[in-house]
This record gives C-alpha cells, sequence and structure tokens, in this order.
C-alpha cells in the first residue's frame, strides 16, 4: 500500500515537472467540475458555450465517460498529454478538479460553484487542518469569478485574493436566467400548474430534517398541493444521503438520478424553499418568492458559520418555524408576492454584475490576452 502510494506521488511529482517543460497551446482548454464528479455547474455552462468556437480546441474530463461532452480521460496517457499541453484549465471546486498538479504556466479560471453564505477557505475555523490545500489553492488562481463588489469582498476575505484577480461578470450558469432561455419541460412532466422546488443544504454533521414540525402532517400538505395544482420536488444535497419517506403523486424526490445539475431546472421553478443553500442567491436573479425553514439556525451559525451576519435580512422571504406558518406562506406567495421589493434590493447587492453574456466575456478575454501570443496550434 505504501508503495503504490509512492508511486502514485511520484507520478504527481513527474506531471507538474512536465507541466513546467512542455509547450502550451493557448488555444487548447481543459474543462473540468466538482472533482471530476459530474459534468455541472459554470464549468459546464461556458463548455457548451465554447464548443463551437473554432478558436479553442477543449476537452472535458470527469472520472467516467460521458457521451454528451468531447471527454477525455485525464489519467490515460492521452489525457495527461492533454492536460499538458492546455494553457487554460477552467474549474468549479478546486484543484480536485483536475487531478493533478499544475505549474503557474497554466491559466486557471475558477468559476466556482455559488455565492457563498456559509464560511469557508480562510473564514472556515473548522477547516484549520486544510489550511495549506486553501493557500495552495489560493496560489493557482488566475482569474475567480464574482458576481458582485460585495461577493467580492466575501472572496477575498476567504480566499485571501488580490483584487486584479478576480473577474466581476456573474456566473456563466446563470446566463440563460437573465435571457429567460431555460428549458421548460418540469410542468408539462409533472402535469402540474406550479412547481416548488425545495433544496435545504448540507449539515456534515446530522441529517437534514425536511419538514421540522411538530405532528407534521403530510396529508394537508397533499391536500394544499392538490389544491394549487402543485408539486413539490425534494431536493436533498449532493452530499445527503437521506431518501424522503413522504413520496406522493404531488411531494417527489427530486435526487441527482432525476437531474444532476439543479440549476438547468431553476428557471422553471415558481416558489423556492430552502434554508440556508446559496441556490437562493441565484434564484433572486428571476424575482420569485423563497421560503425558508431556519429550524436550526442557532446551531448551524455555530458549527457552520456564515460569512454574512444579518441572515434575516439577506434572506428575503418568510421564515416558517410549524406547520400552520409553512402551508400558509406556500399558499400566500402564490396570491401576491409581498417581497419584491426587499428581494430586488439584496438581488442588486449580490447579482449586480450577472449579465446574459458571461460565457462571451471570457471567450473575448481569452482571445485578446493569450491567442495573440500563441505558442502552437495543432
Amino acid at each position: 500500500m505504501e508503495f503504490k502510494k509512492y508511486i502514485r506521488l511520484l507520478i504527481f511529482k513527474m506531471v507538474w515537472l512536465l507541466d513546467i517543460i512542455i509547450p502550451k497551446n493557448n488555444h487548447q482548454i481543459l474543462f473540468s467540475s466538482n472533482s471530476r464528479n459530474v459534468f455541472s455547474g459554470n464549468s459546464k455552462a461556458l463548455y457548451n458555450d465554447f464548443i463551437n468556437d473554432e478558436n479553442f480546441i477543449i476537452k472535458y474530463t470527469v472520472k467516467s465517460f460521458n457521451n454528451d461532452i468531447n471527454y477525455i480521460d485525464i489519467k490515460s496517457l492521452r489525457g495527461v498529454w492533454y492536460f499538458l499541453r492546455s494553457r487554460v484549465v477552467i474549474g468549479t471546486h478546486g484543484l480536485s478538479d483536475f487531478y493533478y498538479d499544475f505549474s503557474s504556466r497554466k491559466i486557471f479560471i475558477q468559476t466556482w460553484h455559488g455565492t457563498p453564505l456559509k464560511k469557508l477557505g480562510l473564514c472556515d475555523e473548522n477547516n484549520a487542518n486544510n489550511l495549506n490545500e486553501v493557500h495552495k489553492h489560493i496560489k493557482k488562481i488566475s482569474y475567480f469569478l464574482s458576481p458582485s463588489n460585495m461577493v467580492s469582498s466575501s472572496l477575498v476575505r476567504c480566499f485571501g485574493l488580490p483584487e486584479n484577480k478576480l473577474l466581476e461578470i456573474g456566473y456563466p450558469r446563470n446566463d440563460c436566467l437573465i435571457k429567460s432561455s431555460c428549458p421548460n419541460e418540469l410542468h408539462s412532466k409533472y402535469k402540474a400548474k406550479r412547481v416548488i422546488l425545495y433544496a435545504p443544504t448540507f449539515r456534515d454533521w446530522t441529517s437534514v430534517v425536511l419538514f421540522p414540525f411538530e405532528n407534521f402532517e403530510y396529508n394537508q400538505l397533499e391536500k394544499l398541493l392538490d389544491k394549487l395544482d402543485a408539486v413539490l420536488l425534494v431536493r436533498s444535497h449532493v452530499n445527503e444521503k437521506f431518501k424522503t419517506d413522504c413520496i406522493s403523486d404531488r411531494i417527489i424526490s427530486f435526487d441527482s438520478n432525476e437531474c444532476v445539475d439543479v440549476n438547468d431546472i431553476l428557471g422553471e421553478v415558481d416558489l423556492l424553499i430552502t434554508d440556508y443553500s446559496s441556490i437562493y442567491f441565484d434564484y433572486l436573479l428571476l424575482d420569485r418568492p423563497s421560503i425558508f425553514i431556519p429550524y436550526d439556525l442557532e446551531e448551524y451559525r455555530e458549527k457552520r458559520g456564515f460569512l454574512y451576519d444579518d441572515y434575516d435580512n439577506l434572506m428575503v422571504g418568510d421564515k416558517v418555524y410549524n406547520q400552520e406558518e409553512f402551508l400558509d406562506s406556500i399558499k400566500s406567495n402564490f396570491e401576491y408576492d409581498k417581497y419584491s421589493k426587499l428581494r430586488s434590493g439584496v438581488n442588486n447587492m449580490l447579482n449586480y454584475y450577472q449579465t446574459d453574456n458571461t460565457s462571451s466575456y471570457i471567450k473575448k478575454l481569452l482571445i485578446n490576452k493569450y491567442t495573440n501570443s500563441v505558442e502552437e496550434k495543432n
């Protein structure tokens, strides 16, 4: 076992050294996302926009073969060579997106996986054992995407980033929310007039309690959904193993088997229910109502922590703590949207620079800065 570990470390070191030596193709880009687990997020959105652009040679690496993308196995010899020749790497999480370490000769565009609400990086006291990895990640970053000055300030605190590495242009995955060009399939698929998405966030110390109300009656929720001609899609976090036990025609499990990338369907959602998930910040762009179930707010604040102190004012919408409040909130939000003005203010703070052409901006950046000094294109 120790021998295998030694060989693996030796290979990693060799790849890193070769990355210093091997000439780069300034037109060549390697995409990845979520530690190579899935084809998703901002990398996916950028890839889909780059795929037909003849200025670039692009490939995407994930752990398993995927027919939907120009796939490459980064562990194969061909994959290693492509990695070494690529000038640009684009990811969503960290260095694990690309398996190997890489030199400063690469351009690393960190698109990230959403506006942070929870503490992370240097701000996360629970992450003290991983600070070396955090610093290593930070040193590699060429550009870090941000949708606003407020978010940029948080990223500077979390990652110690110099301001010249921040690209305040928004997130590529949200371009379609501005364009209103997202698919419209859920309403017809579930034969419902309204679609409600319930997306609680992950707790690494316990399981999520979906409906944390005393003596909660599922049949009352089903009756309301039936009356509203609505479905409730229950989306547990990708790291949450919980399986809902309240499946019905109106309450539907909507895990990664149903939809790998939840942002793909966000434009079809009429009402969002969450607690502390950053999906809410993307959803603000649609100017639609949200409901919050912060049943363990103080415990979450203590064990996970927030980047912002004012949870109540930042998360605009009803905060519900019992079944009556929960059901009344669902009903009233479809009758009258009383929070639109407040949401608009928070959206302007958090998504100020979001447009419908983030991908185009990044393409122009790469063309103007890097393809004018091509070492080789083949």
